[in-house]
Formats: C-alpha cells, sequence, structure tokens
C-alpha cells in the first residue's frame, strides 16, 4: 500500500510539472522545442559565442566550453576562480580571474513569435549574474562579419553591407544578480530606435516562492506584443509596433561580477541548472 502511494505521488509530481509547462491558454500552441537536456545536443546548442567573443556582457568571466554540461537530464554551468589568459578571435589577448559557462542557439534554433520557457535553479554565491535571453538571429551573409550590438537594429541598416532588415530586439526574460534580494528578478529589452539611439527598458519584480528552488521562466513574443512569466504568472508587459519581427536564438548564461558586483571567491565554485527549455509557436 504505500509503494502505491509513493507511485501515486511521483504521478501528482509529474502532472503538476506538466501543467506547469506549458503556455498561456486563448491560443492553439504547437511545441516545437522539447531540450530535457538528456545528454548535450550540439544540433541545438553552442557553447562558444557566434561573434567569436570570450566574453559576453559585463563579466570578469571568460566563457570555457568544459565549464558547460549535462549531468543527471541537467544543462549545468560552473562558475570557478580560475586564472586565465586566451587570444580571441580578433587576436586580442583576454586575461580574466574567472571562469563560467554559456550557451546559445545562433543559426541552429530560431523562432520568430511563440513561447519560450525555462526551468531553473540560480546559484546564490554573491557576484554571479544568470540569465535567459533572445538575440535576433537573422543569418549572415557570404564573408560577413557578426556586429552583435547592431543585431538590435530597427533595420535602418537594410540595404546596407550588413544586411539586417527588420526589427531587431534583444528580449531578456530572466536576470539574477546575487547581490539583490533572492527572490528579485528582472526582465528587460534593449534596442535601437529610429534614430539609431540605444533604448533600455526593465522590470524588477519578485516571487513569493523559495527563491532558492527550481523556478520557471518564460516569454509570450506576439506582434506588438510582449509579456514575462513566472511560474505561470504575468509580471510585466510591454506593447508596442517596436516589438521585434525577426527570428530570435536562445542564450542561457551565467556572468562573474560586473554588474553583479563583488565577487565572494571563496564560495566557488557555484553552479547553475537548468532542467529544461521549451519553445512553442502558434498554430492557427
Amino acid at each position: 500500500m504505500k509503494g502505491f502511494k509513493f507511485f501515486f505521488l511521483l504521478i501528482l509530481i509529474s502532472t503538476a510539472n506538466q501543467i506547469l509547462a506549458k503556455p498561456p491558454s486563448g491560443t492553439n500552441w504547437q511545441l516545437v522545442l522539447d531540450e530535457k537536456f538528456d545528454s548535450f545536443n550540439s544540433e541545438i546548442w553552442s557553447k562558444t559565442a557566434p561573434h567569436g567573443a570570450l566574453k559576453v556582457g559585463k563579466t570578469k568571466a571568460i566563457n570555457l566550453e568544459e565549464n558547460t554540461y549535462v549531468q543527471n537530464g541537467q544543462l549545468v554551468f560552473v562558475s570557478k576562480k580560475q586564472k586565465l589568459k586566451m587570444v580571441n578571435p580578433k587576436g586580442k589577448t583576454i586575461k580574466a580571474k574567472y571562469s563560467t559557462g554559456y550557451v546559445n542557439s545562433y543559426g541552429k534554433f530560431t523562432q520568430k513569435y511563440g513561447y519560450f520557457e525555462a526551468r531553473m535553479k540560480l546559484p546564490t554565491s554573491k557576484g554571479l549574474h544568470s540569465a535567459f535571453w533572445l538575440m535576433p538571429d537573422r543569418g549572415l551573409k557570404p564573408g560577413q562579419i557578426d556586429d552583435y550590438k547592431l543585431r538590435k537594429s530597427t533595420g535602418v541598416l537594410d540595404g546596407t553591407q550588413l544586411g539586417y532588415s527588420g526589427k531587431g530586439m534583444e528580449l531578456d526574460i530572466m536576470e539574477h544578480l546575487t547581490k539583490w534580494e533572492a527572490n528579485k528578478f528582472l526582465g528587460a529589452i534593449h534596442y535601437f530606435d529610429s534614430g539609431e539611439d540605444m533604448i533600455n527598458k526593465l522590470n524588477y519584480h519578485q516571487i513569493k516562492t523559495n527563491p532558492y528552488e527550481y523556478q520557471t521562466f518564460a516569454l509570450l513574443w506576439k506582434p506588438a506584443l510582449l509579456a514575462w512569466y513566472i511560474n505561470d504568472q504575468e509580471v510585466w508587459r510591454f506593447e508596442s509596433a517596436r516589438v521585434p519581427d525577426v527570428p530570435m536564438s536562445i542564450i542561457l548564461n551565467t556572468m562573474v561580477g560586473g554588474w553583479a558586483g563583488r565577487i565572494d571567491s571563496k564560495k566557488l565554485p557555484a553552479y547553475t541548472y537548468v532542467d529544461y527549455v521549451k519553445v512553442w509557436k502558434e498554430v492557427k
């Protein structure tokens, strides 16, 4: 009888997870990416940045491929203290005292509009900055060098050697800095307006559940609409004709230092866990 109760409990837990892992009702959805991280799928993910940078964002750490791996059905980023000296693709020597992990789906999995969700457990050591975000992925012409910043352009660069078109925007689904309160998270958008001035809009929100446990972070993206969710609850909405209309790729990573502030080296290594990444598209 005890075994039956335990089995029934497992069914309830599994059912609850399935309920959490779905986009808002009122739309016909098709699941197009169901990444459970049973293994590292290099057909979907890359461990290096598309523009060749060893660092992404305001970080004091170099992204090392060995710091990103799959273990026990989880994608893991390990951030640690480690002296490094490396040469980037532009021939510049980059020095760092820390290393960390990173993945992106640039050139491998892209989507325009839909519902993007990840279930994550974040590190708590001071000085860390975890993120789940989207960047425009318009592809490159032969011989073209990717300009990471200009991908966020409105498209006024049409007809130039860059070949970009449409409205680009960086969409930060979730950012968390360990110097904040543990239950505080950030959603953000960054883009160039018609005059090519950078526009930044940020929204801070807090959750009531245990911040040290797994949380689901999601973004609903439709024409002229963006809506952010934590654990199925909408926490922010942005409605504008400036909402991006170009395919996006997915990025997950953890940065060290920089905006995240003072690093507590004694609490390293620290680990970020990604349980799954799911993406749906609307079916009409």
